[in-house]
């Protein structure tokens, strides 16, 4: 694994680990001031919507990116849900032009820009739910990426004897598998909830693949 997929995986465990001691903080200071705690009967729907960082640390060497995520969560208990969802990630590199810079030293990362989503349908468990409404759950399922990426592959001189790059674009058509780590705690409003999500999503037996830590606003329906 190079040096940069690893700081930048340091970097996204490190903010995982603010974000949940942040997420207990929270819960405590808004479950004071609700009357009703966050609680799921069978049959209910929440819709999700949302956005967080993205790791890519597969084939692209360790590239950060940005997730937006709509769920939709059904529950057949208390406790137990599916959750179908749809995330759209893309590259920080794609934002602010970086990719176009060329890079010509053979140690440098050459990777530079993907994109692309995922669609998963998530069993998901609350294994914690106390009475001010603080839930932790775990969820798995299968989970298809369609997408892309690109990257310069390799420089040439041309016919003026100028130096150009030659882009390599790959179509990414898979299915693979997440497991994810969520907090929910209850917002002030009722049938309103907040959820903070840690995906890890595994493809072509990498994991994690895809390092995704997210933040989501509920509704009930």
């Amino acid at each position: 694994m190079k040096k940069q997929t690893l700081l930048l995986l340091i970097c996204g465990i490190l903010f995982v680990l603010l974000t949940a001691t942040s997420q207990v903080t929270l819960a405590q200071e808004n479950t004071e001031k609700t009357s009703k705690a966050l609680a799921f009967s069978s049959g209910d729907l929440v819709f999700r919507l949302g956005g967080g960082l993205l790791v890519d640390a597969g084939e692209m060497g360790g590239i950060l990116g940005l997730s937006l995520t709509n769920e939709l969560s059904w529950y057949l208990s208390p406790r137990f849900s599916i959750n179908p969802s749809l995330t759209y990630f893309v590259s920080l590199g794609d934002l602010d032009g970086n990719y176009w810079i060329p890079l010509t030293n053979s140690d440098a990362n050459l990777q530079e820009f993907t994109s692309g989503l995922f669609t998963d349908a998530r069993f998901q468990y609350d294994l914690i739910h106390t009475r001010k409404g603080f839930r932790f759950g775990v969820g798995f399922g299968p989970s298809f990426q369609l997408g892309g990426s690109a990257f310069i592959s390799s420089f040439s001189p041309n016919e003026f004897g100028e130096i150009t790059e030659n882009w390599r674009v790959n179509r990414i058509v898979r299915l693979g598998y997440v497991q994810q780590l969520v907090f929910d705690w209850p917002a002030l409003k009722e049938n309103r909830s907040h959820r903070a999500v840690i995906s890890m999503s595994s493809f072509e037996n990498y994991w994690p693949f895809y390092l995704n830590v997210s933040y989501r606003f509920g509704f009930k329906l």
